[in-house]
């Protein structure tokens, strides 16, 4: 995990435990995460900003992926 990722979201869906979470990663937003080793450069934090924004990370031109990962699968999305 070098991307940034939205802390709770991994919580609720089991991808980690709540001392994995701390012990491991570093907040560089509030409930947006970082692996400690990894340095958060521009693009990484730039990313991470948009978390927790749904649809309008997407409107804004967000790459697809990112916006399936923000929002899920079954909303419509800009593609880049």
């Amino acid at each position: 995990m070098d991307d940034a990722f939205v802390g709770s979201e991994a919580l609720s869906q089991g991808k980690l435990t709540r001392y994995q979470l701390v012990s491991g990663f570093r907040a560089i937003y509030p409930n947006i995460y970082l692996a400690r080793h990894t340095t958060p450069s521009l693009r990484i934090r730039s990313e991470a900003a948009g978390y927790g924004r749904g649809d309008a990370a997407c409107s804004l031109g967000w790459p697809q992926r990112r916006c399936t990962a923000l929002i899920g699968s079954t909303t419509t999305s800009r593609s880049n």
